[in-house]
């Protein structure tokens, strides 16, 4: 339930898509890949509730809304496997294989998820929207994002108190995310609109 209301207030309402690291802190958290599967799941079906209208209206036929739930589907599990698949098992190694270790899982799980062909439906990136805390800095604001995003998980995974480790980095979160937004720019006053409709 969580994750789904951080999908859909992340990418649904207005410029708050830094809160889509939350869900990085609840796939942390989570005691099993099918946990680990559901948080990302409903985070993705969340996020894009829009989608079954959207391809409703694009097909413009009885089958377009039927369809559009399939697509919906189909796409957040196909988003969400990643997630499953690199969830990382308690370990009782040593710290630093610890660190190490999710290191690589963080990477590789950034990389199936933005770069194709994974990328072409992977929309609702957390590794993305973390780069939101980082504006202007291009490359930089994304490996910045990815660097806070696999502090969270380090933390949380090494926390004796989860539970709290969590609900303060969910706090920190919402909290940045509300009072850092900032206004759209305003258009510059000699653009002109152009109607490209062609009869």
């Amino acid at each position: 339930l969580i994750s789904a209301s951080c999908g859909f207030f992340a990418w649904g309402v207005g410029n708050m898509a830094g809160i889509a690291l939350i869900v990085v802190a609840l796939w942390a958290f989570a005691c099993s890949r099918k946990e680990a599967f559901l948080v990302a799941l409903a985070y993705y079906l969340a996020g894009s509730w829009i989608f079954p209208q959207a391809a409703y209206a694009y097909f413009e036929s009885m089958w377009g809304l039927p369809l559009g739930v399939v697509m919906w589907v189909l796409s957040g599990v196909l988003n969400a496997a990643p997630w499953a698949m690199l969830w990382p098992e308690d370990s009782k190694q040593s710290l630093l294989f610890d660190v190490r270790d999710y290191l690589v899982r963080m990477a590789l799980l950034a990389l199936l998820i933005t770069i194709p062909p994974l990328a072409f439906i992977g929309w609702l990136n957390p590794f993305l929207a973390a780069a939101w805390f980082f504006p202007s800095l291009g490359f930089y604001s994304f490996a910045l994002g990815f660097a806070l995003a696999t502090a969270i998980i380090l933390i949380i995974r090494r926390c004796p108190f989860r539970i709290s480790a969590i609900v303060t980095i969910c706090v920190f979160l919402v909290s940045t995310t509300v009072f850092m937004q900032a206004p759209l720019p305003k258009a510059p006053d000699d653009w002109t609109g152009v109607n490209t409709t062609l009869g």
